[in-house]
């Protein structure tokens, strides 16, 4: 084969060049063989000259993929397992729901038993500072310096926030015996 000659290729055929006339040097363009530096494609329009419109392309280059594209790859992988065989699937399918459904319930029962101690013990201290301010509120009625109203106000207040507290308290108790 002569110096510069198009060499036959599968795509072009024995005589070197496509159904157009065009080389496989003008389709495919020379690749940079640099270690270091990424491989570019040039792509050359035919009859376009000096003037025309050249197309690069960097190949064999990876990309770092980040926690999203690794995520998002996983559960490709785990939406084309599940889409797989319908009866061996199913199994697994059943499977993971009813343990997401346990899991998911033991969850929220703890949240709850949680969610019910910790307001009973925001009422409990609310109520210990307005008995606080009963007992002060009664010396001062005792000493003719306050009022009557003022007193029965902190003292049904103070009552109410000390039953919120402990209900509280024993509804908590009475969730965490019923799993139990």
């Amino acid at each position: 084969m002569r110096h510069g000659a198009a060499a036959p290729d599968y795509r072009t055929g024995l005589s070197g060049k496509d159904s157009r006339g065009r080389s496989r040097e003008s389709q495919i363009g020379h690749r940079r063989e640099s270690a270091a530096a990424p491989q570019f494609v040039t792509r050359d329009r035919a009859g376009a000259g000096a003037g025309g419109c050249t197309i690069r392309a960097m190949s064999n280059t990876q990309m770092e993929m980040g926690w999203g594209g690794k995520l998002g790859r996983g559960a490709g992988k785990l939406f084309r397992f599940a889409k797989g065989k319908p009866g061996r699937n199913s199994r697994y399918f059943h499977g993971v729901v009813s343990g997401a459904g346990a899991f998911f319930s033991a969850l929220s029962t703890a949240l709850r038993v949680l969610f019910l101690e910790l307001s009973g013990l925001l009422f409990l201290l609310f109520s210990i500072s307005i008995v606080v301010a009963f007992f002060r509120e009664y010396h001062q009625y005792e000493q003719h310096h306050g009022s009557l109203e003022r007193v029965v106000l902190a003292g049904a207040v103070g009552a109410m926030f000390l039953y919120f507290g402990v209900s509280s308290f024993w509804r908590a108790r009475r969730r965490r015996s019923r799993t139990s």
